[in-house]
């Protein structure tokens, strides 16, 4: 019987003290990051926080208002690896990759992705304007580790 009550108590009490714990605990997820991914695109400049897993994407929402982003726009965004393999994948000799990484943790916090201009043999010079792409990721979470409260 008393066991019970303890039980009872707990399942009361610890999810009104879960607002104030100094442990981000979420088993369901590695980590969370927002992100932006700025281009001439569907949902361009649109934030959103992504939940991964296994540096997969498990889940994204919307920072905007909290709804969950369709499964079939996940594609375009990147985990943290996934930024790493975007700046591996080009070619640097057709655009120009700039990386600005988190000053804390080390990871592309800014990846622009442009092409640069392109040479005929008759010295002619062509610019692809509105074909540059730029990921912003802020705000990582690690799950699962001690982390201060806000405030």
């Amino acid at each position: 019987m008393k066991l019970v009550r303890v039980a009872a108590f707990l399942a009361v009490m610890l999810p009104g003290c879960s607002k104030d714990a100094a442990v981000n605990v979420n088993p369901r997820y590695d980590y969370s990051i927002d992100q932006a991914k700025y281009c001439f695109c569907p949902n361009g400049g649109k934030a959103v926080r992504l939940f991964v897993v296994a540096d997969t994407i498990a889940d994204a929402v919307w920072l905007s208002d909290g709804s969950h982003v369709s499964h079939g726009d996940w594609g375009a965004y990147r985990t943290i690896k996934g930024l790493y393999q975007e700046m591996s994948r080009w070619d640097t000799s057709a655009v120009a990759i700039n990386v600005t990484y988190d000053s804390v943790y080390h990871y592309p916090a800014l990846l622009s992705i442009s092409p640069k201009p392109v040479v005929t043999p008759d010295s002619i010079v062509t610019v692809i304007s509105d074909a540059e792409v730029a990921y912003k990721t802020y705000n990582y979470i690690r799950y699962g580790m001690m982390v201060r409260p806000a405030g």
